[in-house]
């Protein structure tokens, strides 16, 4: 799904950081800020942590649905 244009277009607005589920201090680091409840999964953050949104769907047209309401959101968030 994230190889997809559609879904890469829209992730270059992101700053998208993969952990590596094999590393425990960055699944801690995840788990401090509550950002994951399990791995693997995708959280949208704020840049001060706040958990913005999180994907749920695992088919592209939902994924690429909530992707824009994140933004949205987002937009939202910053100019509070």
């Amino acid at each position: 799904m994230f190889s997809r244009p559609a879904v890469q277009q829209l992730l270059d607005r992101f700053v998208c950081v993969k952990v590596d589920p094999r590393n425990r201090d960055q699944i801690a680091a995840t788990r401090a800020y509550k950002a994951t409840r399990f791995v693997p999964e995708v959280v949208l953050l704020s840049p001060e942590h706040k958990v913005l949104s999180r994907l749920e769907s695992r088919d592209v047209d939902g994924a690429l649905a909530e992707l824009r309401q994140a933004l949205e959101k987002a937009e939202r968030w910053a100019g509070r």
